[in-house]
């Protein structure tokens, strides 16, 4: 794609990795939350990926493993999926 359509494939992308890194915390989590007070499993999803990677580890915090493999599997899906997208990324 090029021009209009290339913009709005990145967007497009943005939006659904935006969205479930969201909704994930929202459906995972017990009750309301700030984003302080989330446990530790659950809030590498809201983190930056330098912060999240950081944290598992370097951190001395014990996961759920349901949310490790869920947080692995998508980051490797959104990842290809983002390079796929044809805008530069500095790479």
């Amino acid at each position: 794609p090029r021009g209009h359509k290339r913009f709005l494939e990145a967007l497009f992308v943005t939006f659904v990795i935006t969205s479930f890194n969201f909704w994930v915390v929202i459906l995972l989590s017990e009750g309301p939350y700030m984003l302080e007070e989330l446990p530790d499993d659950i809030a590498i999803f809201w983190r930056t990926g330098t912060k999240a990677m950081k944290q598992l580890f370097h951190g001395q915090e014990d996961f759920d493993l349901r949310y490790l493999f869920l947080f692995a599997v998508m980051n490797f899906i959104f990842t290809c999926w983002n390079y796929g997208v044809g805008v530069p990324s500095g790479l």
